[in-house]
């Protein structure tokens, strides 16, 4: 009974810290990009979060043990949760990403008037690079 209310949490925390990063990340990124956040969201933490806290858990244990292994993790998990209390209380609030574009308006293109792309040079042919001889690749 303790083990099917164990999964269930994990089930309901694990859908409501997706849906609430999910959420964060369309809210926070231009719609060009969210498909992109979202890929990356869900490499970081499903691909990884899972590698790693795997890996780093299975070495906590086997040198603390495991209920010292457990206190850590609960007191890191405090931590972790105290210090995103206090920054969303502290931090300015932004509803979107349209907010904070204005900011950075003409940046996108900024680095594309100090580089413009380069056009090849239609008075090269191409037997400069030898890729027109059939000798070339004998």
């Amino acid at each position: 009974s303790g083990i099917n209310a164990e999964y269930g949490g994990n089930g309901i925390t694990l859908a409501l810290m997706w849906a609430s990063a999910a959420s964060y990340v369309s809210l926070m990124t231009p719609t060009k990009h969210q498909a992109t956040t979202l890929g990356l969201l869900g490499g970081l933490h499903f691909q990884l979060g899972h590698f790693l806290s795997a890996i780093l858990a299975g070495e906590l244990i086997t040198r603390a043990g495991f209920k010292a292994a457990w206190w850590i993790y609960a007191t890191f998990i405090l931590a972790v949760g105290a210090l995103y209390v206090t920054a969303d209380t502290l931090l300015p609030k932004i509803e979107s990403y349209e907010e904070i574009e204005g900011e950075n308006k003409g940046t996108e293109n900024a680095e594309a008037e100090i580089n413009p792309p380069t056009q090849p040079d239609p008075e090269t042919p191409i037997s400069a690079a030898g890729l027109d001889n059939p000798t070339y690749m004998e």
